[in-house]
């Protein structure tokens, strides 16, 4: 919830929406109107790089958000690794919207290293118990 939270906070979608608007008049100032596979994969490809980092700085303040409450400031981390323990397979991360999940992992529990926040997770805690047993 912190990572989607972090997108509306650092206005990620307004921001990926100037720099696609950037990225196309820049292009159609160099090669001009003529459409270009070119244009398009660089376009393209500048996209993909302003979305990956979007992401990590979203999963960034996941962590500072949950740093100074009682919940794990990692968690997003584990949701990543039951990815990769699944065998998930992703795009090499230069084609895809978001950081590899490997290294989303790592990044996430360095900064929650970094920032000495707790990384503990109790799945037996009486007050998860309850919730989980309050979902229909």
């Amino acid at each position: 919830m912190g990572h989607e939270m972090a997108h509306a906070d650092r206005r990620h979608s307004t921001r990926q929406l100037t720099q696609a608007y950037g990225v196309a008049v820049l292009l159609e100032l160099l090669v001009g109107n003529n459409e270009s596979l070119l244009g398009d994969v660089v376009g393209s490809l500048l996209t993909l790089k302003f979305s990956r980092d979007d992401e990590a700085e979203a999963d960034e303040y996941s962590v500072i958000y949950l740093c100074e409450t009682e919940y794990a400031a990692n968690g997003a981390a584990s949701f990543f690794e039951a990815l990769l323990n699944m065998g998930v397979s992703t795009p090499p991360q230069f084609l895809s919207t978001h950081p590899s999940p490997d290294n989303r992992v790592t990044d996430i529990n360095d900064e929650a290293d970094r920032r000495g926040c707790d990384t503990a997770f109790d799945s037996n805690d009486q007050e998860w118990e309850a919730f989980k047993a309050s979902l229909p």
